[in-house]
């Protein structure tokens, strides 16, 4: 017996529709990929307190595209995989920017360019912040602080893509005493 055509809305189930766990582990393939070499990254370190540790909250195996994947098809992981960004990679790898949803609004369809003529590197933002996957909590807090931004590129000793970081993963876990600084710290302008 033939099985009933599904709607686009059944086939792609909403992200309420979805568990935390379901949205934050329905990725991409695995991705092991070595960062640019011009990309900022904060060295590894350790709370003496025994914060947690970025690998321990981070989203593992982000979605990724290349510079010349089309902004839709960009749009549709971050549709799929419930997320607002995603990693911008080259031919070896390397993280050579991000794409976000609001990168897609502000850089294209604000300046009155059609996103279903663009590609990724159009919209881009680069070079890219990382943080160590051996880091503690307290090194992304502090440079999501400083540099006013909410997701951070995980990446490994060699450079490769671990994950990435959200102000909302940090949040969840709840053990850091920055936690409620981070949230209003990274939303406020600076001035």
């Amino acid at each position: 017996m033939e099985e009933p055509r599904r709607s686009e809305r059944e086939a792609y189930p909403t992200a309420a529709s979805r568990t935390h766990d379901e949205r934050h582990t329905a990725r991409a393939t695995p991705v092991s990929r070595p960062s640019d070499p011009q990309s900022r990254s904060v060295p590894a370190s350790h709370s003496p307190g025994g914060s947690m540790d970025i690998r321990s909250v981070m989203t593992p195996n982000p979605a990724t595209c290349q510079a010349e994947t089309p902004v839709r098809d960009v749009a549709r992981l971050m549709l799929e995989n419930d997320i607002g960004l995603v990693p911008v990679i080259d031919a070896q790898g390397r993280a050579i920017g991000t794409v976000t949803d609001r990168d897609i609004v502000v850089r294209l369809v604000a300046e009155g360019r059609d996103p279903q003529q663009c590609v990724a590197r159009d919209c881009m933002t680069q070079p890219v912040t990382t943080v160590s996957v051996d880091g503690s909590l307290s090194d992304a807090t502090e440079v999501m602080e400083s540099r006013q931004i909410r997701r951070l590129l995980v990446v490994d000793g060699d450079g490769r893509l671990c994950g990435v970081i959200a102000q909302a993963d940090i949040a969840l876990s709840g053990r850091d005493r920055k936690t409620a600084e981070l949230l209003r710290g990274v939303s406020e302008p600076k001035h």
